[in-house]
């Protein structure tokens, strides 16, 4: 177990708790009762273990190109005066270069991109989603006392 909960922190337990305790014990299939007062004195034990997955923050903003790299190759192939020869050169290029080589390329390819995108106003501002948490468990409800004079015991498991 972690370190110990503020008292805020187990009143959220306790009323996850009795939520999820109650979602198990819903009457199905029962007939309407007839109007009248039913006098009841119950003991309620809800046992079982409340699992809680934590949520994230937004991550960072971050400003990205707003559009493709085959964009740009479509492009600069439409542009360019000798496009097949271009093409040709990159490919050889492509074939030699070792993985350092590409990878220190494609470094300065994103911030070339980046920059120009900037420039011509291509660009957006992007942030991954802050993730909602949440809590679940299964636990077991006993409920004992009376109804209208009658001893009543019912326990349900829902593990």
């Amino acid at each position: 177990m972690g370190k110990a909960l503020t008292q805020k922190q187990s009143n959220q337990v306790v009323v996850k708790a009795l939520e999820t305790g109650a979602s198990q014990v819903k009457s199905k299939g029962v007939a309407v009762l007839p109007a009248g007062s039913y006098p009841f004195d119950l003991t309620v034990s809800v046992i079982g273990e409340l699992n809680v997955n934590n949520g994230s923050e937004a991550g960072e903003e971050t400003t990205v190109i707003d559009f493709s790299v085959n964009d740009v190759l479509r492009g600069l192939i439409a542009t360019l005066p000798q496009a097949e020869s271009a093409i040709s050169d990159a490919l050889a290029w492509h074939k030699a270069a070792d993985k350092d080589t590409k990878k220190s390329a494609d470094a300065a390819n994103a911030a070339t991109l980046l920059k120009l995108g900037k420039r011509r106003k291509m660009t957006k501002v992007f942030a991954t989603p802050a993730k909602a948490g949440s809590a679940s468990a299964k636990p077991t409800v006993k409920i004992s006392g009376s109804v209208d004079a009658r001893s009543i015991s019912v326990e349900v498991d829902a593990a």
